[in-house]
């Protein structure tokens, strides 16, 4: 006999009133939180989700894989154009009324951060980024060229991992202490 349990109960769908592919999203609590996507598309919810409000289309091009927001005022996104070749980063100080762009080689494929102003970056080519400002600067370091890391998280300011895409014949997974 087959039995399947799920993790959750009572899956509700909810509209985002959009057609575009959507990639990411988090929440600084129960009603606030932000979804990006395809087509540079930002989305806003302040009440768990019942309502998106777009916030920007950035410019229309442009594929929004992570996103991060310290609080309601200050987060950051990043993306990259949509030749998926020139990466870069998005940041609000004012809840997305207005984003600054800050352009870097690699597409960032995912943030994280334990909710502060340090933030990491896994990117596409083959290197982890490490802000301690919320995004203002950035250090770099190079772990396989032309490795593909979608996916960054540590448990402490010091021990981390990263992996990603299969290259040859191998899934690579590396971790930091």
């Amino acid at each position: 006999m087959n039995s399947v349990t799920y993790s959750q109960s009572g899956w509700i769908q909810q509209s985002v009133n959009t057609a575009i592919s959507l990639n990411n999203m988090q929440f600084i609590n129960n009603t606030t939180g932000w979804i990006v996507g395809d087509s540079g598309i930002i989305c806003r919810t302040t009440n768990g989700g019942t309502n998106w409000l777009k916030d920007t289309y950035y410019s229309g091009d442009e594929i929004l894989r992570s996103v991060y927001f310290k609080n309601q005022n200050t987060g950051i996104i990043g993306g990259c154009n949509g030749g998926n070749t020139a990466g870069f980063m998005l940041r609000t100080t004012n809840g997305g009324l207005g984003w600054n762009q800050i352009n870097f080689s690699g597409v960032p494929y995912d943030i994280f951060s334990f909710g502060g102003d340090t933030i990491w970056s896994s990117r596409h080519n083959g290197s982890v980024m490490k802000s301690t400002n919320m995004g203002l600067t950035w250090t770099t370091t190079s772990i396989r060229s032309n490795l593909e890391l979608y996916s960054v998280y540590f448990v402490n300011n010091l021990t981390g991992w990263t992996g990603g895409a299969v290259y040859g014949e191998y899934t690579y997974l590396y971790k930091t202490t």
